[in-house]
């Protein structure tokens, strides 16, 4: 499996890997673990506003702009700007020739930054196998569960090394 997404650690490949196989072999039958590697509406229209405005720093850019590149509603583009902004990833700039900019270097904002802003908190200590208001009198000793947990992790840890400037200018794997 080839994928163009950068950065050269091997964990990082073997997270990735797995990712993917449950995003898009087995994502549809294990229903309970969609949560885990499916990301909002939301989410993705926040990583594509930080990218194209981590692409030029010293640009200001409109909602509109961003919005026509992806081709996505102006109006939910503003509200995820707004959410970015409020959470320090984004400025605001008023006037005229106002839009948004990025507010931090981008080497400074990771994936996992953005995801967090828009994604609900995940337990850190309940078991991924059942619904967030179930409790799993195996948590600790299920193999299963043991293996997902461990793939939170790695998918966590991988996100939060991974910046915005190593997303604008992507190494290919090899």
């Amino acid at each position: 499996m080839r994928c163009a997404i950068p950065y050269g650690g091997q964990s990082y490949k073997v997270a990735l890997r797995l990712f993917l196989w449950i995003q898009f072999e087995i994502g549809a039958c294990i229903s309970k673990l969609e949560h885990m590697v499916k990301l909002n509406k939301s989410t993705r229209f926040g990583l594509y506003s930080v990218l194209e405005l981590g692409r030029n720093p010293e640009a200001i850019l409109s909602v509109k702009e961003i919005a026509e590149k992806y081709a996505i509603s102006e109006h939910h583009v503003a509200k995820v700007l707004q959410q970015l902004a409020r959470a320090g990833l984004v400025r605001s700039i008023r006037g005229l020739k106002g839009g948004f900019q990025i507010a931090k270097p981008c080497q400074q904002i990771t994936m996992m930054d953005v995801i967090e802003v828009f994604e609900p908190a995940h337990r850190n200590d309940g078991c991924l196998l059942v619904d967030l208001d179930e409790s799993c009198d195996f948590h600790g000793s299920c193999a299963i569960g043991n293996v997902f947990d461990e793939i939170q992790q790695q998918a966590v840890a991988t996100l939060k090394s991974i910046s915005i400037t190593t997303l604008i200018a992507p190494k290919k794997l090899t």
